[in-house]
């Protein structure tokens, strides 16, 4: 199972760097239309989303999409294995590096609770491999 797993993201990310820039920022604009008219784009007070990396769907659109509907918009920190999401309130920084070349909220920006957020109706948007 292991070897099926690192030979199809091996795969995956062979067929992801073929796509070119303009392709992704197409394929990255109809997944966000697709995800605003879902019932839970609607309802949700609240946006977890992790920022892109390289040749990965680009949730930047849906951050300031969320920022624009005046939802509460988190980003993940990383703390050793846990993860907790930092509010934010733009997509202009400061931000500060992670060893994988990620782009975290500074520490001292509140957490999020995902209990605190009014009637629980929080959506998590997350890139990834395949």
């Amino acid at each position: 199972m292991a070897r099926e797993k690192a030979a199809t993201r091996a795969s995956m990310k062979a067929k992801l760097a073929a796509v070119g820039d303009i392709q992704r920022i197409g394929w990255s604009g109809n997944i966000a239309e697709n995800l605003f008219r879902l019932p839970q784009w609607v309802s949700a007070e609240a946006i977890l989303a992790f920022l892109p990396m390289t040749k990965e769907v680009d949730t930047e659109p849906i951050i300031k999409r969320a920022f624009q509907e005046g939802k509460t918009v988190g980003v993940p920190r990383m703390y050793g294995d846990t993860i907790k999401f930092h509010h934010i309130h733009s997509l202009a920084g400061p931000w500060d590096p992670h060893p994988y070349g990620l782009r975290e909220p500074p520490a001292q920006l509140p957490v999020i609770e995902p209990f605190s957020i009014k009637g629980n109706h929080i959506l998590v948007v997350t890139p990834g491999l395949c």
